[in-house]
C-alpha cells in the first residue's frame, strides 16, 4: 500500500510539471507570436514610409492666383514622394507664408498613389501704410502684398512708423496697445453698414476713420470702444445721408455721452 500511494503521488507531480510546462510553452508562444505581430506592424510602416504608396497622381483645385505649377513647387512635392509622409497641416500653414493670396489648403490622400490640394484663397481688405510702405492685407491682418500706392477698392488704414510687414504673416505691431485698437476697428469694419474708407490709428490716443465718404468718427483711444460703437449706430440714425462733418467720440465716457458732429469740410482728416 505504501509503494502505490507514493507511485499515485509521484505521478500527481509529474502530471502538474508536465501541465506547467505547457502553461510556460504557450505562454512563449503568445508572446512569440505577439513579438512577430509587433515586428510586422512596423516593417509595414517602415514600407508604407519607404517603399509603398509613392505619389503618381498629383492635382490642385481652387487656385486662380497661383499656377499648380507654382503651388507644387513652393510645396515641393513631387511625383515618386510618398503619400503617408504628407502632412495637410503643415503643408497648409507652409503655403500660407510662401504664397499669401492662399489661406489654407486641404490635402485629399487617395490610396494608393494620388494627392490632390485644394486651395482656399484668401482677399486683399485693407491697405497699411506707413514711413512709405503700402501693403495689402486680408480681414485677419495677414500682410499679403507690396503696392506702389493704395488700391481703391481697399481700406487704407495709416500706422505707426514701428510697425512691420512680412507678406505671409500677420501685421506686426510694436505694442499691444496698437494692435488692440486695430483689432476693435477691424470688428468694426465687419458689422458698421456704412462704407469704410480709411482708418487712421498712427497715434493710439488719437484715432479716427472716415465713413461713406463724408463722415470723420474720432474714436481717440480704444476705451468703452464697444460703448462707442452702439452710441455711433444710434446716433447716426439722426444725421442727414448728405451732411459732410466730424464726429467726435474721442472723450466720450457713459457720464460724458454727448458727442458733437461738427459740420464742415474734413479734407484736413486724409492722410
Amino acid at each position: 500500500m505504501a509503494t502505490t500511494k507514493f507511485s499515485d503521488k509521484q505521478r500527481e507531480v509529474n502530471s502538474k510539471a508536465i501541465a506547467q510546462k505547457k502553461k510556460r510553452r504557450k505562454k512563449k508562444a503568445k508572446i512569440t507570436l505577439f513579438l512577430l505581430f509587433v515586428i510586422s506592424i512596423l516593417v509595414l510602416c517602415v514600407l508604407s514610409l519607404t517603399v509603398f504608396f509613392k505619389i503618381e497622381t498629383i492635382s490642385v483645385a481652387g487656385n486662380s492666383t497661383y499656377t499648380a505649377e507654382e503651388i507644387l513647387s513652393a510645396a515641393e512635392i513631387n511625383k515618386g514622394d510618398n503619400l503617408i509622409r504628407v502632412s495637410g497641416e503643415k503643408l497648409s500653414e507652409k503655403l500660407s507664408v510662401m504664397l499669401p493670396f492662399i489661406e489654407k489648403v486641404k490635402v485629399e490622400k487617395t490610396l494608393p498613389d494620388s494627392l490632390k490640394l485644394i486651395v482656399t484663397e484668401t482677399k486683399e481688405e485693407f491697405c497699411f501704410v506707413n514711413k512709405g510702405n503700402c501693403f495689402s492685407a486680408n480681414k485677419n491682418g495677414k500682410i499679403i502684398k507690396k503696392y506702389d500706392t493704395v488700391p481703391e477698392e481697399l481700406i487704407k488704414v495709416t500706422v505707426s512708423d514701428n510697425v512691420k510687414f512680412t507678406p505671409g504673416k500677420k501685421i506686426l505691431f510694436n505694442n499691444e496697445r496698437e494692435q488692440t485698437l486695430f483689432e476693435d476697428y477691424l470688428d468694426l469694419t465687419q458689422e458698421l453698414k456704412y462704407k469704410v474708407n480709411f482708418i487712421n490709428i498712427s497715434d493710439y490716443f488719437a484715432s479716427y476713420i472716415k465713413i461713406d465718404d463724408r463722415i470723420i468718427v474720432k474714436f481717440g483711444s480704444s476705451s468703452y470702444f464697444d460703448d462707442k460703437v452702439a452710441y455711433l449706430k444710434a446716433s447716426l440714425g439722426g444725421v442727414s445721408n448728405t451732411a459732410e462733418g466730424v464726429f467726435d467720440l474721442s472723450a466720450w465716457t457713459p457720464d460724458n455721452n454727448q458727442p458733437v458732429l461738427t459740420y464742415g469740410d474734413i479734407s484736413s482728416y486724409e492722410k
